[in-house]
């Protein structure tokens, strides 16, 4: 093809073009014809002769005289001229009918001389636009030759435009003036180069136009578009293109922004939490109508069923379920221990579902009897937990599904540990945001020595008060919040649970908190009762130490038993927000190497994770993120900002984009989610725009959603809102910081201006306090601290502020210390009289 291209163009630059240039202006001269300035004017001129040509070969010159449309009209047959509303005489039409054959060149044959004065009259018309003044038409010597000629030049010309029209500058060269045309294919023959590369350039064109970037080749063209900034430009058209068509198509997205999309995504979390928590209601009602429907179609079953329940003589709650079904509808759902199932069903009954609890230890001939009596069966358990058991048994045995357990507040790290043991498909690692601390540790120097019959140290009183005084600061500091304790092995369990029964008996303070019948009270559980507790605040007291002499012994009881580390997962999955751990074993007291089962390398891995000795290795990934994303985080930089993309562990969960700032180095408060590719492949509306929301707040992240469709339309917009939510965070910071600040500082000593002898502070406090305070209530010191009420103690601290000393409260707190005759000093103490302290600085500015 490019051959062939280069023959063309040296074809029409040696031979055709400059023939056609000398040709016509001897054809303009000779035939009295303007001048043909284009090849497209020469051809239509050369067909006009030739045109002219075959009429003068049937007519005599003079037909081109006048107008032959008198005699076109007479020579027509009569449907032609009732067709255009014509209307001509006879005596007319004879007249003109012998007028044109008169202008028959004698001895020349017409068929159709109604069809020849046509073309005479076209080819008159044609030939006044060249030549209006002309009377007669003169034909050209070598008229032929001139044809032959041009049609070689016109298709030459036509087979060239393609490739040749790929240039930025070439217009139609049919049109183009013919000098200008001859130096463009002389410039194209010479440069062999340039032609090479046209029929690859047009073939390029030519799929660019079906693909239809025709216009945005012509519009980069245009604009010089430079052609590192190619691959840019044709993004953007794309991305515009496609939003103008969502938008063209979808009336509902063209009202949208990111204001409306992320009130629309709060608002669907909001009401989808509020359906969730209404389920309760309508199965109530279903329950309710269901029961009604069933005593009234059958009131003397319903009566039996009555008379059976209030029998005193102890009929066995078997035999009436057996003789009145109407029971089972009356109590659906029964929970029942799987070894008591024969004592409450006979061997005919039959229930739609069991639901088995396989989360403890048992065999599977323990759940035989629900096995049987059951037309449905559902096993809910942990098949990894330990190699025997009924889930370890079953799982291989039946259909399995796997829950979602990312609605847990699972550390990272720990989430990390658990899925290269095992749990690598099932749990998330979820980054939390650095600088929060969902995992504390409380340190305690404490030794003991093992019990009778046991190896390791399991319990020491020393861990055991700090944790007591731990339970009293939280009943104290946070009572609306919900607190369990977690020990590590039975009997330090136990201990806890004897210590901190004996320090809140008799307190008015804390009887509250420490009341049953609430809806999570305050326990104390071991390991292996951990899985089904929740709540707010957890402690988790390790209990283990070390000997008088030092030595850590590395056995942890259940801990370190194959199922330890899922119920020590447990066990931190029991609190909603942070997880104390109270310890007199540092990290530096175990050897790793010595630690062989995955519990107690969990139990170490926790150490080290709540001491704060674990190096954070969330990170940005090297992936490449998306185009959108890379634009905002560039201008949230811009901004000042600390901005890490794709922030997460390896091979957990990534957040999109993770900002902080730089005043508070090392730390990320929003977490920028968007909608990728693992949002769009998420088919749960609910997991992706609420859960995923929620299990990132849950963690301490601020969450701000950057729909792509808001960055692409106003990306500055969106970094904007984005640094809205950063300095919100900052100005959280500073308000906390003022408030940890705001201590009512002692007043300096005031000058002695009478120039009287100088006395201590102390002194001088003294000597003005005691007269003014007045009588001090009646309420009996050296009782033990719980044996005061809040009241009593509200107005000691009312009493020792009744001097108008300033104090800070520090000072008060010694000051009623003192006055209660307190001997016993620890943090739950301290934390009883502070808050008695602060309660009533707050009544007192209220």
């Amino acid at each position: 093809q490019a051959t062939d291209a280069l023959s063309r163009l040296a074809e029409l630059a040696d031979e055709l073009l400059p023939a056609i240039e000398k040709d016509a202006p001897l054809v303009a001269e000779q035939c009295g014809l303007s001048r043909a300035l284009t090849l497209t004017q020469w051809c239509a001129q050369l067909e006009l002769l030739d045109g002219l040509r075959d009429s003068l070969d049937v007519f005599v010159p003079a037909v081109f005289e006048r107008s032959a449309a008198d005699m076109v009209i007479a020579t027509a047959t009569r449907q032609w001229r009732e067709e255009r509303s014509i209307e001509m005489s006879g005596a007319t039409r004879r007249r003109f009918i012998k007028q044109a054959k008169d202008l028959v060149r004698p001895g020349r044959p017409v068929e159709d001389l109604h069809a020849e004065l046509v073309k005479v009259q076209h080819r008159r018309e044609a030939w006044r636009l060249y030549e209006p003044t002309s009377g007669w038409p003169e034909l050209p010597a070598g008229l032929d030759g001139m044809q032959a000629t041009a049609r070689r030049a016109k298709q030459a010309v036509e087979e060239l435009q393609p490739m040749l029209a790929t240039a930025d500058d070439v217009p139609d060269l049919m049109g183009l003036a013919l000098p200008l045309l001859l130096g463009r294919v002389r410039a194209l023959a010479d440069d062999d180069v340039t032609a090479q590369k046209l029929p690859e350039i047009n073939r390029v064109m030519g799929q660019l136009g079906e693909l239809g970037l025709g216009e945005l080749v012509a519009d980069l063209a245009s604009r010089g578009v430079d052609e590192q900034d190619l691959d840019t430009e044709l993004e953007y058209c794309w991305w515009t293109s496609l939003l103008a068509h969502l938008l063209g198509t979808d009336p509902d997205l063209a009202g949208l922004d990111s204001g409306v999309l992320a009130e629309r995504q709060a608002r669907l979390r909001e009401l989808d939490a509020e359906q969730s928590a209404s389920l309760a209601g309508p199965v109530a009602q279903a329950y309710a109508r269901r029961v009604r429907s069933a005593v009234e179609a059958d009131k003397e079953a319903a009566r039996a069923l009555y008379v059976a329940l209030s029998r005193d003589d102890g009929v066995p709650l078997r035999e009436i379920l057996a003789e009145h079904p109407l029971a089972m509808v009356v109590k659906p759902v029964w929970i029942v221990p799987p070894t008591l199932v024969p004592q409450v069903l006979d061997p005919q009954a039959l229930v739609g579902l069991a639901v088995l609890d396989a989360s403890a230890h048992m065999p599977v001939c323990q759940v035989l009897p629900a096995f049987v009596r059951a037309e449905q069966v559902i096993v809910v358990g942990d098949p990894r937990r330990e190699p025997t058991g009924l889930a370890a048994e079953l799982g291989s045995l039946l259909p399995s599904v796997t829950l979602p357990t990312t609605r847990n507040s699972l550390d990272a790290q720990i989430a990390s540990f658990l899925a290269t043991h095992g749990y690598d498909d099932v749990v998330e690692a979820i980054p939390s945001p650095p600088g929060s601390a969902p995992l504390s540790l409380e340190l305690v120097d404490g030794r003991g020595m093992p019990a009778p019959g046991q190896t390791a140290v399991e319990s020491v009183p020393a861990e055991v008060d700090r944790v007591v005084d731990l339970v009293i600061d939280h009943a104290l500091a946070h009572p609306e919040q919900s607190l369990g304790v977690v020990a590590l092995n039975a009997r330090h369990a136990e201990q806890i649970r004897r210590a901190t029964t004996a320090a809140v008996v008799g307190s008015p303070a804390l009887e509250e908190f420490f009341a049953g019948g609430i809806a999570e009270p305050f326990v104390v559980v071991d390991l292996s009762e951990a899985r089904s507790l929740r709540r707010d605040h957890v402690i988790l007291s390790v209990g283990y130490a070390k000997t008088p002499h030092g030595r850590t012994i590395h056995s942890f009881g259940a801990v370190s038993e194959p199922s330890g580390m899922v119920s020590l997962v447990e066990a931190l999955c029991a609190s909603r927000g942070t997880t104390q751990v109270v310890s007199c074993l540092a990290p530096q007291d175990i050897d790793p190497e010595r630690l062989h089962a995955p519990g107690a390398q969990l139990l170490y891995q926790l150490l080290v994770r709540a001491a704060g000795l674990a190096q954070d290795d969330a990170q940005g990934s090297q992936e490449y993120p998306d185009p959108l994303l890379v634009d905002l985080a560039e201008r949230l930089w811009r901004k000042g900002l600390t901005v890490v993309p794709r922030y997460g562990l390896e091979g957990g969960t990534r957040i999109p984009l993770a900002i902080g700032h730089p005043d508070y180095p090392g730390e990320f408060f929003v977490a920028v989610l968007t909608d990728d590719a693992d949002y769009v492949a998420q088919k749960s509306l609910r997991r992706r725009d609420r859960h995923w929301v929620e299990r990132l707040r849950r963690r301490g992240w601020r969450v701000y959603t950057a729909f792509s469709v808001s960055v692409f339309v106003d990306p500055e917009a969106e970094a904007t809102a984005i640094e809205d939510e950063v300095l919100a965070v900052l100005r959280e910071r500073e308000a906390e910081r003022e408030r940890s600040e705001q201590v009512v500082a002692a007043p300096p000593a005031e000058l002695d201006m009478d120039g009287s002898e100088e006395t201590e502070p102390g002194e001088a406090e003294q000597e003005e306090r005691e007269p003014v305070r007045g009588l001090r209530p009646p309420i009996a010191q050296g009782l033990p601290l719980q044996a005061y009420s809040d009241d009593q103690l509200d107005d000691l601290v009312a009493w020792i502020r009744s001097d108008g000393v300033e104090r800070s409260v520090e000072a008060e707190v010694e000051e009623l210390r003192a006055t209660l005759a307190l001997l016993r000093r620890g943090s739950g103490v301290d934390a009883v009289l502070t808050h008695a302290v602060t309660r009533s600085r707050a009544q007192a500015d209220d």
